[in-house]
């Protein structure tokens, strides 16, 4: 691919120490059925043999791109590099442990023809291991621009971020990843595009998300969700031009998360929700540990003591009941 040719999608991909899973990633992208792309695989100076195993496949197809990052700057500044690089009319995300479908591409460039209207095309996944065994197949469908923004302003993000495809001139108009925002990312620059675009999720399955157990400390697991509130408390507020104590909601979130925290039903809340979330995708250990964090922070919470008679139940019986919760509440994937 020469220079004078952008490529239609620039697919890419922060990466940091997952040498064990970086070359199925660019694999899973060089079997794509579209062959109109480049992967941009910027380093953010992995400690591991990551950015030697991104040089050997960039070696033998041009098409993938090693960028190395100077100094560490995370995940977001990583992917902001990427963006600055890329040539494509359309950016796919894809982190650097999980796979891409094999019509991922031509799925996603497809509904975009269809309706040129949209900025932002999305997919079904299943959840996978560190041996790619599926261990969980998230229940869902396609889901219009309404059902989206609905639940990205006033319930959660429900769209796999790994599994995205933007048009990159709407990244660039909002600045990429907001880089001060220290955890859900993903889910603050889909709350900046609404204003921007319209979404869709498609029904087929675009992805292998990877769930690694140990990979998301119990600190992670809370930051995550007390980001996003914050993310999507902002976004409302932007939305109704109402007023955002922002640097107090940030002030109350790093003294959650930090090591001599109050008590906090919010945040015992959260670490039980985190906790379900690992034990519907199969990791019962990992549940426990958030669910002892969750007592650290409300030693009364009574949610926490159903979730951990939960972990010590049969998986099909954890699958049903999530199942059945979820139908039950409206809830889907």
């Amino acid at each position: 691919m020469t220079q004078s040719r952008p490529p239609r999608v620039s697919v890419i991909m922060a990466v940091y120490n997952c040498d064990s899973y970086v070359g199925k990633a660019i694999e899973s992208v060089q079997a794509q059925t579209v062959t109109d792309w480049e992967l941009l695989c910027v380093d953010d100076c992995s400690s591991d043999r990551s950015a030697e195993i991104v040089g050997e496949y960039a070696e033998q197809d041009r098409r993938v791109v090693l960028v190395e990052n100077a100094s560490n700057i995370g995940a977001p500044g990583t992917r902001n590099v990427a963006l600055s690089h890329a040539r494509g009319e359309f950016v796919a995300i894809l982190d650097s442990d999980d796979v891409a479908s094999p019509d991922r591409l031509e799925l996603s460039l497809a509904a975009f023809e269809r309706d040129p209207g949209l900025g932002v095309v999305a997919g079904m996944w299943d959840v996978i291991d560190s041996r790619d065994c599926v261990i969980a197949t998230p229940r869902g469908g396609a889901l219009c621009d309404e059902a989206i923004r609905e639940s990205l302003l006033y319930e959660r993000n429900r769209i796999a971020h790994s599994s995205a495809m933007i048009r990159r001139e709407l990244m660039e108009r909002i600045g990429g990843y907001d880089v001060e925002l220290p955890a859900a990312q993903d889910y603050d620059l889909f709350l900046r595009l609404l204003p921007h675009c319209r979404f869709l999720r498609l029904g087929e399955r675009l992805l292998s998300y990877r769930y690694r157990e140990g990979a998301i400390s119990q600190v992670n697991a809370l930051a995550q969700r007390l980001y996003a509130e914050f993310a999507r408390d902002r976004a409302q507020a932007r939305l109704l031009s109402k007023p955002f104590e922002e640097q107090r909601e940030l002030e109350v979130i790093a003294e959650l998360l930090s090591p001599d925290h109050r008590r906090s039903r919010r945040a015992a809340r959260h670490l039980n929700d985190a906790a379900l979330v690992a034990l519907y995708w199969g990791q019962p250990r990992h549940a426990r540990e958030l669910l002892r964090s969750a007592r650290r922070y409300w030693p009364a919470f009574p949610r926490t003591f159903l979730s951990s008679a939960m972990t010590y139940l049969p998986q099909h019986v954890v699958s049903w009941l999530g199942d059945a919760r979820k139908m039950v509440l409206g809830r889907r994937a």
